[in-house]
């Protein structure tokens, strides 16, 4: 069965970390979306966020917001 479910965010977005137990977990609050990840048993997301420093995360959208 196939999904028309889009992406919440695109390679190239820079998103802020708002989840609050990912963002006291964390030292960096923003980054940029390097890699959108699907699996293929489901259709949820999950968002590569590299950071300033080099460091990647992997997050699902709801951690994320776009930031202004």
């Amino acid at each position: 069965m196939a999904s028309d479910r889009k992406p919440r965010f695109q390679i190239g977005d820079r998103v802020r970390v708002v989840w609050p137990l990912e963002s006291q977990a964390t030292h960096h609050k923003s980054g940029d979306v390097t890699e959108v990840v699907r699996s293929s048993a489901d259709t949820v997301y999950r968002y590569r966020v590299t950071f300033s420093d080099g460091t990647v995360k992997t997050f699902f959208g709801f951690e994320l917001e776009l930031e202004a």
